[in-house]
């Protein structure tokens, strides 16, 4: 993910060895599910925008999630 830290926009980018789709969400601090994409098609490279600018400032966990794998990642959102 970058950049980090952010004004609530930022990119994630991965790679993948198979062509696999997942389910991105994010999650605040309070644990409230904020955002959440499904069906995120990766043919073995992903680079997308995430915007949270609508969001407060804080810490947000981002959770990538395909039919085998879970990836976990924190994002810091400081405008």
């Amino acid at each position: 993910m970058y950049p980090v830290p952010n004004d609530g926009r930022f990119y994630v980018s991965f790679n993948t060895p198979s062509d696999e789709f997942f389910t991105i969400s994010v999650i605040n601090n309070l644990g409230l599910k904020i955002y959440e994409e499904a069906n995120v098609e990766v043919n073995t490279t992903l680079v997308k925008e995430i915007d949270l600018r609508s969001n407060p400032n804080g810490v947000y966990t981002m959770i990538f999630k395909c039919s085998q794998n879970q990836m976990v990642k924190k994002v810091i959102v400081n405008k």
